[in-house]
């Protein structure tokens, strides 16, 4: 750590993060094989609350739990995950739910239906804007676990389209030095060499340490963290999180520093 008394920056390894994220991996993998799953909703076979269990800085705010929803079409998969009231019972999908928003809406009814009276924002129950059920410990690293938490579970259950996040790998050091970090795939597990630089358009100003950061100040936690991904084209890039101090809903900004070759498509 570094720094003054009203400012100072903590570096984390990215095998930190890398970690937190196959560990969640590895706990989804249940829902990643759709062979005899019926299309449509169903329950997630994934508990989400044992992947906030993965960040130990962090807790659900008394009186939630969280609950997964898995939506299955031709090999490819969307997932969502609510922050459920704890003392409500929680409704299965019917079956004639075909379509990938249908259930957010029949879900926000049942929720609107208990929260109605008490003032609950019912958005905030919900992947896309979950973090405001979220609170943590208040430390640098809570505020990087709450960053790497809510992507994961943003992309809860996501299978081939319904993926992005998890096409982006954490980079630690120079990856026209160093290459990035380990890539997971069918085949197993290998490092990417260094990359040629004059195979690369630089866009941005290249930081010279591509460590996980996390600023704190008096009033705000920010984090960045640099990744690695090939969707569409080979990109590196920049990924800052706005946190108010002691508020683990942040504002998040993606930089796309440098762009290579042509990567995939799913």
């Amino acid at each position: 750590m570094k720094g003054n008394s009203k400012r100072s920056v903590t570096t984390f390894s990215s095998e930190t993060l890398t970690q937190l994220r196959e560990k969640s991996r590895e706990l989804q993998e249940s829902m990643c094989d759709l062979r005899g799953v019926k299309e449509g909703w169903r329950r997630a076979p994934v508990d989400p609350n044992v992947i906030l269990s993965l960040f130990p800085t962090l807790r659900l705010k008394e009186g939630y739990r969280l609950v997964g929803f898995q939506f299955t079409s031709h090999e490819n998969a969307n997932g969502i995950v609510l922050a459920w009231p704890a003392d409500k019972p929680v409704p299965d999908p019917p079956g004639d739910l075909w379509h990938p928003f249908s259930l957010q809406n029949f879900l926000q009814a049942h929720l609107q239906m208990h929260l109605g009276m008490g003032g609950w924002q019912v958005q905030n129950y919900f992947s896309t804007a979950i973090m405001p059920a979220i609170e943590g410990d208040g430390s640098p690293r809570s505020y990087l676990e709450a960053s790497i938490f809510g992507r994961e579970i943003y992309e809860f259950g996501a299978v081939w389209h319904g993926s992005d996040w998890s096409t982006h790998y954490i980079i630690g050091g120079d990856p026209f030095t160093e290459g990035a970090s380990w890539v997971s795939d069918d085949s197993g597990s290998e490092p990417l060499d260094p990359f040629s630089r004059e195979a690369w358009t630089v866009k941005e100003k290249l930081p010279a340490d591509w460590s996980p950061t996390v600023t704190m100040t008096p009033k705000q936690a920010r984090v960045e963290f640099y990744t690695y991904s090939a969707l569409g084209f080979e990109t590196l890039n920049l990924h800052r999180d706005t946190y108010t101090q002691g508020n683990y809903q942040c504002r998040s900004k993606l930089v796309q520093l440098a762009t290579g070759k042509q990567g995939y498509i799913f």
